[in-house]
């Protein structure tokens, strides 16, 4: 049962707006283990120099947009607020994200 109307809601969500939450889930959960690895490399890499350090931020900052931006390039349909929570959440995530690897510094 719970099954059945999972399928029928990721169904609805892909002819509705264009985004298949199967996607968004596996690039959600996919990107996990390269943004971890993209962050500690930028931590360990910090103190080393600039050069190798911008990369490895720029994996895990890519990484972490990876799923959002799925969203915001692929969905139609979508309301404001949706667009606002999108872009709250990523804000907040990256900011909190951002003291976290400051505090590890």
């Amino acid at each position: 049962m719970l099954i059945r109307k999972i399928i029928g809601w990721s169904r609805q969500m892909s002819e509705k707006h264009g985004v298949n939450p199967w996607i968004f889930g596996l690039l959600y959960f996919g990107t996990i283990p390269t943004y971890v690895y993209g962050i500690a490399r930028f931590v360990a890499s910090y103190k080393a120099g600039w050069g190798e350090s911008i990369f490895w931020f720029l994996v895990g900052f890519v990484s972490f947009l990876a799923p959002y931006l799925y969203i915001m390039v692929w969905g139609h349909n979508l309301s404001r607020r949706f667009y606002s929570l999108v872009c709250g959440w990523m804000t907040i995530a990256a900011i909190v994200a951002i003291i976290k690897v400051i505090r590890q510094l």
